[in-house]
């Protein structure tokens, strides 16, 4: 079970993070020809959508599947002493929560623009988002790295 939707957490990473994109250069479109339109709305609404779900399924593991914190709550002390494991306990889930209050917020702007300005405020939000999903992700190249895809089996 924990390793299915922990692959299932690592396949909307990638969904996260393409939505992400979108959503920031739908924004910069609409930015730059200053008007902003019902379809401008679509890639913010999916990012959105995909911070959410990944943000249950990485509840789900956090809370109750993952070998991981499960570990080091048992003791805290340690566990923060370890890089790894501070970032799987707290740095991780704070700057994903981060990315979805940041993401709603872009939202918001997002659904209230009638103008470009707020097509500007939804970019700079949707944007946060995107770096602090990119910075808590574990790429492969950083020290408590994760592999680019993961497979249930």
């Amino acid at each position: 079970m924990y390793e299915t939707v922990l692959a299932l957490h690592s396949v909307l990473r990638w969904l996260v993070v393409l939505a992400g994109l979108w959503a920031v250069a739908a924004a910069f479109t609409a930015a730059r020809r200053r008007e902003w339109t019902p379809a401008d709305n679509r890639p913010g609404f999916l990012f959105v959508l995909g911070l959410d779900l990944q943000l249950l399924v990485g509840l789900a593991l956090f809370l109750f599947l993952s070998p991981i914190t499960r570990a080091a709550m048992l003791d805290m002390g340690v566990a923060m002493r370890s890089g790894a494991s501070r970032f799987w306990i707290v740095e991780h889930p704070a700057l994903m929560i981060a990315a979805v209050a940041l993401g709603h917020a872009g939202r918001i702007a997002a659904r209230r623009a009638g103008s470009y300005r707020a097509g500007n405020r939804a970019q700079f939000w949707f944007a946060l988002a995107l770096v602090a999903v990119l910075l808590a992700t574990p790429w492969p190249f950083v020290g408590h790295a994760r592999p680019w895809f993961r497979l249930p089996f």
